[in-house]
Protein backbone atom coordinates (compact mmCIF):
# COMPACT_ATOMS: atom_id res chain seq x y z
CA UNK A 1 0.00 0.00 0.00
CA UNK A 2 2.81 2.60 0.91
CA UNK A 3 5.18 1.28 -1.95
CA UNK A 4 1.67 1.96 -4.33
CA UNK A 5 1.19 5.73 -2.84
CA UNK A 6 5.34 6.29 -3.00
CA UNK A 7 5.52 5.08 -6.30
CA UNK A 8 2.65 7.61 -7.33
CA UNK A 9 4.04 10.75 -5.62
CA UNK A 10 7.15 10.26 -7.65
CA UNK A 11 5.43 9.48 -10.67
CA UNK A 12 4.03 13.08 -10.16
CA UNK A 13 6.59 14.68 -9.01
CA UNK A 14 10.30 13.50 -10.21
CA UNK A 15 11.50 12.92 -13.67
CA UNK A 16 11.74 8.84 -14.28
CA UNK A 17 11.13 6.20 -17.19
CA UNK A 18 7.84 5.73 -16.03
CA UNK A 19 6.61 9.10 -16.34
CA UNK A 20 8.55 9.57 -19.51
CA UNK A 21 10.89 12.25 -17.84
CA UNK A 22 8.12 14.48 -17.78
CA UNK A 23 6.17 14.86 -14.25
CA UNK A 24 2.58 15.07 -13.65
CA UNK A 25 2.28 17.80 -12.49
CA UNK A 26 3.60 19.75 -14.90
CA UNK A 27 1.32 18.94 -17.50
CA UNK A 28 -1.41 21.58 -17.64
CA UNK A 29 -4.45 19.94 -16.16
CA UNK A 30 -2.78 19.02 -13.14
CA UNK A 31 -1.15 22.45 -12.61
CA UNK A 32 -4.71 23.79 -13.12
CA UNK A 33 -6.10 21.44 -10.57
CA UNK A 34 -3.20 21.99 -8.29
CA UNK A 35 -4.07 25.83 -8.30
CA UNK A 36 -7.50 25.68 -7.84
CA UNK A 37 -7.44 23.55 -4.96
CA UNK A 38 -4.80 25.77 -3.64
CA UNK A 39 -6.90 28.68 -4.09
CA UNK A 40 -10.15 26.85 -2.03
CA UNK A 41 -7.35 25.90 0.61
CA UNK A 42 -6.16 29.64 1.22
CA UNK A 43 -10.16 30.22 1.09
CA UNK A 44 -11.33 27.95 3.54
CA UNK A 45 -8.46 28.81 5.84
CA UNK A 46 -8.88 32.70 5.61
CA UNK A 47 -12.76 32.17 6.33
CA UNK A 48 -11.39 30.15 9.57
CA UNK A 49 -8.97 32.73 10.48
CA UNK A 50 -11.81 35.41 10.07
CA UNK A 51 -14.61 33.54 11.97
CA UNK A 52 -12.14 31.33 15.08
CA UNK A 53 -11.54 34.72 16.93
CA UNK A 54 -15.58 35.43 17.54
CA UNK A 55 -15.69 31.72 19.06
CA UNK A 56 -15.74 30.93 22.72
CA UNK A 57 -12.07 30.12 22.78
CA UNK A 58 -11.43 33.44 22.53
CA UNK A 59 -13.81 34.69 25.07
CA UNK A 60 -13.06 38.09 26.67
CA UNK A 61 -13.74 37.64 30.05
CA UNK A 62 -12.10 39.69 33.00
CA UNK A 63 -11.80 37.86 36.47
CA UNK A 64 -14.12 39.91 38.25
CA UNK A 65 -17.26 38.80 35.79
CA UNK A 66 -15.51 35.21 35.67
CA UNK A 67 -16.37 35.55 39.57
CA UNK A 68 -19.67 37.00 39.15
CA UNK A 69 -20.74 34.69 36.65
CA UNK A 70 -19.78 31.52 39.14
CA UNK A 71 -21.39 33.09 41.92
CA UNK A 72 -24.55 33.30 39.99
CA UNK A 73 -24.73 29.61 39.20
CA UNK A 74 -22.95 28.78 42.45
CA UNK A 75 -25.86 30.62 44.11
CA UNK A 76 -28.96 28.86 41.96
CA UNK A 77 -27.43 25.60 43.59
CA UNK A 78 -27.45 26.41 46.88
CA UNK A 79 -23.36 26.63 47.31
CA UNK A 80 -21.92 29.91 49.14
CA UNK A 81 -20.41 32.37 46.71
CA UNK A 82 -16.72 32.89 46.08
CA UNK A 83 -14.66 35.93 46.76
CA UNK A 84 -11.35 37.36 45.86
CA UNK A 85 -8.31 36.81 47.26
CA UNK A 86 -5.44 38.51 46.48
CA UNK A 87 -2.61 35.92 47.06
CA UNK A 88 -4.60 33.35 44.41
CA UNK A 89 -4.70 35.81 41.85
CA UNK A 90 -1.34 36.38 41.87
CA UNK A 91 -0.33 33.28 41.58
CA UNK A 92 -2.78 32.48 38.50
CA UNK A 93 -0.78 35.94 37.32
CA UNK A 94 2.23 33.78 38.04
CA UNK A 95 1.04 31.11 36.52
CA UNK A 96 -0.16 32.73 33.38
CA UNK A 97 3.41 34.46 32.45
CA UNK A 98 5.09 31.59 33.06
CA UNK A 99 2.30 29.35 30.69
CA UNK A 100 3.01 32.69 28.04
CA UNK A 101 6.72 32.33 28.44
CA UNK A 102 6.87 28.92 27.82
CA UNK A 103 4.81 28.97 24.83
CA UNK A 104 7.25 31.85 23.30
CA UNK A 105 10.33 29.68 23.85
CA UNK A 106 8.94 27.13 21.91
CA UNK A 107 7.50 28.74 19.01
CA UNK A 108 11.22 30.90 19.01
CA UNK A 109 12.98 27.05 19.21
CA UNK A 110 10.84 25.75 16.53
CA UNK A 111 11.62 28.90 14.03
CA UNK A 112 14.96 28.09 14.66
Amino acid sequence: MFKKIALKFLTIFIPRKENNYRPKFLESNFLIYYLVFLLILKIFVFAVLIHLPNTVFFADISHSSLIRLTNEERGLIGVSSLRENELLNQAAYLKAQDMMNRIISATKALRG
